[in-house]
């Protein structure tokens, strides 16, 4: 965007220099020659002052492409700074969230025995305290094979580092990964950062909810399958977006087969995934009954997703699926269902059928 602006600019610049008479205006063309060096305040008067001067000009197709011209800075202007405002807004949780977690980990973490005996250092004559001993250059370019350039040291962090220094310290230094995993994510919901840590990747929260969904069904079989879904829809190729929708689609078809075996209420699987939701008479009963319906049509008849036959059992041809804006579509569309029926189902389920096995960073 701000490319576009100086491009816009530049051409003003251009175009009114070539005028017969820049006297009334050429003290606020000048100003606009460096508009990088111009607040948002100054270089908006400066554009309405030329905008302002040109428009009593008229009769000229010359002066119509200037006042254009003018108009259409204008714009971009007011976008970028939105734009601008914007992200900053955006930004400012995650600030918060660097300053107070690092200060968290070079303070608090050292004396937790969280950490790695190799990477605390005991200061015997400073009271007794435990501080990191960590060659951060070193175990960087050991990690990721790049050089290290000082991107965790500073006030701000981009999501990308964040994403490196969390896991880099979960791989490489953390020995009780269950509770390091416990505290990351106690920080990342006090400062409303959409992210968590779940078996030492940092994703990308999915479905928003203020209900309770961590509760473990069956690791290896369900929650793990959501957690690699939730990592695959954020890619950029097409493989990896079929691959999230696989995934998620073989979730729902897990809690389907849970509900369809334990709940004794209603007949078909619709009418039981609807009762543990509301009463028959309601129409969020009707709802939910329908949206089953329609999700089990869509994986298992119209389209190619977890299927290797074309051919339904219905005897339709089952189309691939092409679009990446779509299966993001289908995708959100088949995770909210799953965590609605994921959230009641759990309501009523028994401690002894939790199955957190193999996991050392639970719960997330």
């Amino acid at each position: 965007m701000k490319n576009i602006l100086n491009t816009e600019l530049k051409r003003l610049v251009d175009l009114l220099s070539r005028a017969r008479d820049t006297a009334s205006f050429n003290a606020y063309l000048e100003k606009i020659k460096k508009p990088e060096t111009l607040p948002y305040v100054e270089l908006k008067y400066y554009l309405e002052q030329i905008e302002e001067i040109i428009s009593a000009y008229n009769g000229s197709d010359f002066w119509s492409e200037a006042l254009s011209a003018v108009s259409k800075c204008l714009t971009l202007q007011n976008q970028f700074e939105y734009e601008k405002n914007k992200r900053i807004k955006e930004l400012e949780p995650l600030k918060k969230f660097w300053n107070s977690f690092k200060l968290w980990t070079e303070r608090e973490l050292p004396n937790l025995k969280l950490l790695k005996d190799y990477y605390i250092r005991y200061d015997n004559w400073d009271n007794g305290t435990y501080y990191l001993d960590i060659d951060m250059s070193m175990e960087f370019t050991k990690a990721y094979g790049v050089s290290y350039n000082g991107q965790f040291d500073g006030e701000y962090i981009s999501v990308p580092d964040l994403k490196m220094f969390i896991e880099l310290f979960y791989n490489e230094f953390i020995e009780n990964r269950y509770e390091y995993t416990i505290n990351v994510n106690k920080y990342f919901a006090k400062f409303s950062v959409p992210y968590k840590l779940v078996n030492g990747k940092v994703v990308k929260k999915g479905y928003k909810s203020t209900n309770d969904n961590t509760k473990i069904i069956n690791y290896q079989m369900f929650e793990r399958k959501i957690i690699w879904s939730e990592e695959k829809i954020l890619g950029s190729e097409k493989l990896d977006k079929h691959t999230a929708l696989n995934y998620i689609t073989d979730s729902l078809q897990y809690i389907l087969s849970l509900i369809k075996n334990e709940c004794k209420k209603g007949k078909q699987i619709e009418q039981k995934c609807a009762n543990l939701i509301a009463v028959e008479s309601s129409k969020m009963y009707s709802v939910v009954k329908s949206e089953v319906e329609e999700i089990q049509k869509i994986v298992n008849e119209y389209f190619d997703i977890r299927h290797n036959e074309y051919i339904s059992n219905s005897k339709k041809i089952r189309e691939p699926i092409n679009d990446n804006v779509f299966i993001e579509y289908l995708y959100n569309r088949i995770y909210a269902l799953l965590v609605l029926l994921k959230i009641n189902y759990s309501k009523n389920l028994p401690d002894e059928k939790r199955n957190p096995e193999n996991e050392n960073d639970l719960p997330f």
